[in-house]
């Protein structure tokens, strides 16, 4: 016996994002041509960074038998994260990210420059790369909050998703792709090109973003955000 009772019916939620099924893909987002352009370089940087690290580390064990000297490289990268991400994340709400991001990186370029100059010169030492390193934090510090609001300009709601998931792929890219590079590379050309290599990807990123038109931020949002902040100060 049939029956139409309510009790006999499920509906199951949908899990479709309007009626496009390749939101459901983890590449989604790299159908949008600015954000594939922005995804590009960052990996291409990102695995520069990598490479530029192992640079370092081998730089800093042939310069100083010191085991302090050469785990504190570490410390001195990460620092900048806990001192600089919170005011960054306000200076990313009230100037323009577009410029702020081209800013950012022309820092991160002319500190790896600095590193690969110094060397070339013979007048690296310990204390200059670990200098050097914490400026390239400093760098990246004020670029994360910048870059992650801006992710959000460039792609659509639906495409957000997969530009989040494709954020941690170019993450781990760089993390594994990056360190053998360096490796292979030191070994090959040496640590000082490896230095003026990262410099170059960094401008990579900058001709990325300087052709991207999507950064749009409104006065209002700007204002607020200065608000917030003169509040915060008041407290």
């Amino acid at each position: 016996m049939r029956t139409n009772s309510p009790a006999k019916r499920i509906h199951w939620p949908s899990t479709r994002i309007g009626d496009d099924r390749r939101d459901f893909s983890t590449w989604a987002a790299l159908g949008n041509p600015v954000f594939r352009k922005l995804w590009i370089a960052t990996v291409i940087s990102g695995t520069c960074v990598a490479a530029r690290d192992t640079a370092a580390t081998w730089m800093m064990n042939m310069l100083t038998p010191s085991p302090f000297l050469i785990s504190v490289l570490s410390t001195v990268a990460s620092l900048p994260f806990f001192v600089f991400t919170l005011p960054a994340g306000a200076l990313a709400d009230m100037v323009d990210r577009k410029k702020l991001l081209c800013l950012i990186n022309l820092w991160l370029a002319a500190a790896a420059a600095g590193l690969a100059i110094l060397g070339w010169l013979h007048v690296l030492s310990p204390y200059l790369i670990l200098m050097f390193v914490f400026l390239i934090g400093i760098g990246f510090a004020v670029n994360a909050p910048a870059w992650t609001s801006s992710v959000s300009e460039v792609v659509s709601n639906a495409e957000l998703p997969s530009a989040a998931t494709l954020g941690g792929l170019q993450l781990n890219i760089s993390g594994i792709v990056g360190p053998a590079l360096g490796g292979l590379l030191v070994a090959w050309i040496g640590p000082n090109f490896v230095f003026a290599l990262n410099a170059a990807c960094f401008l990579v990123v900058i001709l990325a973003v300087l052709q991207c038109s999507a950064f749009v931020q409104s006065c209002h949002a700007r204002n607020s955000a200065l608000l917030k902040m003169l509040r915060q100060l008041q407290w």
